[in-house]
């Protein structure tokens, strides 16, 4: 029930390397994959695929590290 507390986050990362402007719009995940829409420079939009156990892998070495 909302609000929603923020139970954890990820150390900052860039969906693509290159681009300078981008800003995740929607999040799915099917089975094992979390795809992540996300725009581009304010002009285009892409998907990104990630393996869940990648995700959880990157917020529990975060919390580590805190």
């Amino acid at each position: 029930e909302p609000p929603f507390s923020i139970i954890d986050i990820s150390p900052f990362f860039k969906f693509d390397k290159i681009e300078t402007i981008q800003f995740a719009a929607g999040l799915s995940q099917q089975n094992n994959s979390i795809y992540v829409s996300y725009g581009v420079n304010d002009c285009s939009n892409r998907i990104a695929n990630y393996d869940i156990n990648d995700i959880f892998g990157l917020l529990k070495q975060h919390v580590e590290t805190s």
